[in-house]
């Protein structure tokens, strides 16, 4: 009986370690920090972002992981600063390089509510490598560039103004199997 036991839990053991981080069936939560600057078309002036961007998913096939991004933007321009708030879809895939190291590309589309009259749609590309730390905690860094495009109205003014963006961000990824 005694060796049934041990058997059977090594067998377990191996099923829980076995399985892939990015695997179909995996949830995700993650979140990534990043610091900007950008310079903007038909302007002197440059614009200073810090971005707080949590995201959480879901890895309906293998190495394929969907899921919902939001956003917090700090922004300051010359003496002016605002708060920015937003969400979209985010799609990334998953390349097998090792165990411990998960390259990948990807894709986020968000739309920030920037208030009454103005918002701000951004699409952005991501190339980026987890380090896997344990079989469900990876260190994540990644270069992202960014097309951003800006919108204001109200009455007696409008405004349309394309910006794009150049970071590196780091972050936390934890893998729920």
């Amino acid at each position: 009986m005694k060796k049934i036991i041990v058997i059977s839990f090594l067998v377990f053991l191996t099923n829980i370690f076995a399985q892939s981080p990015v695997g179909k069936g995996t949830y995700s939560v993650s979140g990534g920090i990043s610091y900007s600057t950008t310079s903007e078309e038909n302007s002197s002036n440059n614009r200073t972002y810090f971005y707080l961007n949590p995201i959480g998913g879901y890895f309906f096939w293998d190495n394929i992981f969907t899921g919902i991004s939001l956003s917090y933007v700090y922004s300051s321009y010359g003496d002016q600063s605002d708060d920015n708030y937003g969400f979209g879809p985010t799609f990334r895939y998953y390349f097998d390089a090792n165990e411990n190291l998960k390259p990948f590309g990807g894709v986020t589309y968000f739309h920030d509510f920037l208030g009454e009259n103005s918002s701000t749609s951004n699409f952005t590309i991501t190339g980026g490598v987890d380090l896997f730390i344990t079989n469900y905690f990876a260190i994540e860094g990644a270069i992202n560039y960014s097309i951003q495009n800006f919108n204001y109205s109200s009455g007696y003014y409008s405004s349309d103004q394309t910006s794009k963006t150049f970071n590196i961000s780091i972050g936390a990824n934890y893998f729920i199997h």
